[in-house]
């Protein structure tokens, strides 16, 4: 008998560990490497997030509001004087930031952030260009289908009383695509839906949009013209034309 165990090496405890634990280049290999997540493409400075309390009546001046707001939260103040808005709202400990946009909203106002100081003024129309790059074609396509079978063409003659006999069908589509005409349309609604009408002028050589509108009317068009792009870049037009028939003996009168 022969005795394996005896021509076994022997392994102390503490090399055991090491050999059941995996090297650092087999750990690395393991590991599995997380997707970058995309930035936030605007961070605002953390004093934009200061608790505030407001408690504001139709009596009250907004631009005294404003005031007082910039003062709790020890932000500066660039501010609009001819705000003459009046509105009903109050707000217990929130961020400033969220209490501007939603005064502003209800205000019809419009807010920006540059560095550690906020701008508030009047919703006023402004222009901005936005880049469409869709190609300046428009197409039309007409398909026509004819097909006429004789029942009794295989037999004989065809006779003049036996028209009965003859099946006829036909098929006719029209397509039409014309990218810059439906999106004129579509930016006449956004625009003479609210108060104040905007204005656009189109390039479509360059495939610019030219817009003078409010700050809601430009964030409409805007989240308009970003979900054109996503849906009109996965449409794809398939056309599929019958050239030739090949009929069996039994279907050499033709199908119906």
């Amino acid at each position: 008998m022969v005795d394996h165990q005896s021509l076994m090496p022997k392994i102390d405890k503490t090399e055991a560990k090491e050999l059941a634990q995996p090297t650092d280049s087999v750990a690395q290999t393991a590991t599995v490497k997380k997707i970058p997540q995309k930035k936030e493409a605007i961070k605002l400075p953390k004093i934009m997030y200061q608790l505030v309390s407001v408690s504001v009546s139709e009596n009250i001046s907004l631009k005294n509001v404003f005031i007082e707001l910039a003062r709790q939260a020890g932000v500066d103040l660039q501010l609009d004087h001819t705000i003459d808005a009046k509105i009903i709202f109050t707000a217990q400990k929130r961020p400033f930031i969220d209490v501007i946009k939603s005064m502003c909203e209800m205000a019809n106002l419009r807010y920006d952030v540059i560095d550690n100081a906020i701008r508030i003024e009047r919703d006023t129309p402004y222009s901005q260009n936005y880049n469409v790059q869709f190609l300046n074609l428009s197409r039309t396509s007409e398909d026509h289908l004819a097909v006429a079978s004789d029942v009794f063409s295989s037999v004989g003659p065809a006779k003049s009383n036996m028209s009965d006999n003859v099946s006829k069908s036909a098929l006719k589509a029209t397509t039409k695509n014309d990218f810059w005409n439906e999106l004129e349309e579509n930016l006449k609604t956004i625009l003479e839906s609210g108060q104040e009408k905007g204005s656009y002028s189109m390039h479509r050589q360059a495939g610019l949009v030219a817009l003078r509108a409010n700050r809601k009317q430009h964030q409409q068009v805007q989240l308009y013209l970003e979900k054109l792009r996503h849906v009109a870049c996965c449409q794809v037009l398939i056309e599929a034309k019958i050239i030739e028939v090949t009929l069996k003996d039994e279907y050499r009168s033709g199908i119906n």
